[in-house]
């Protein structure tokens, strides 16, 4: 066991002789479990440094046991925090699957979107195209708006996306 000394410091001379009869046998456990020297080291180095910020006090008899479950959990904190951090990177990915846009260059885009919509589509695909994804209504309200039914508008709505996805990945903006 282990207990809070009332002294503001514990003593230096405890946890040196601490760490000389116990580190090869922390260090031992530690990389058993990470597989990684330096993470190893500095698990089993933070096991010392929280005894001193700490001032916990490791009684004799216990000490051995006392370690090795610290260089333990300090482990699996270790790992579970790199599991986390992996989920993290799989989720959100640093690097964007496709380099950004430039502005300019994403206003053309639009520009020839909107133009396609007025050329290119009938007047009511391109009303029920504009009511759902341009002031953002739902088929139902779009279809009230129009005077038509909601599959009429899903109708359109198929059509109009299917006619942009082919002009737009055929050709280059």
């Amino acid at each position: 066991m282990s207990t809070s000394s009332p002294n503001p410091q514990p003593h230096t001379e405890d946890i040196e002789q601490l760490f000389r009869t116990h580190y090869k046998e922390m260090y031992r456990l530690a990389y058993t479990l990470l597989r990684q020297p330096e993470e190893s080291r500095d698990v089993v180095q933070n096991v010392f440094l929280q005894l001193v910020e700490r001032h916990v006090e490791v009684l004799p008899n216990s000490a051995r046991s006392y370690l090795l479950t610290a260089t333990r959990n300090g482990c699996l904190n270790l790992m579970a925090q790199r599991q986390r951090e992996d989920r993290l990177r799989m989720l959100y990915p640093r690097e964007p699957s496709a380099p950004p846009i430039p502005v300019d260059e994403q206003e053309q885009r639009w520009k020839a979107i909107d133009r396609f919509i007025d050329e290119d589509l009938t007047p009511q695909t391109a009303r029920a195209l504009r009511l759902c994804y341009g002031r953002d209504m739902s088929y139902r309200e779009a279809a009230q708006e129009m005077g038509i039914s909601v599959s009429a508008v899903n109708k359109h709505l198929v059509q109009a996306l299917s006619k942009l996805r082919e002009h737009f990945n055929r050709k280059p903006l």
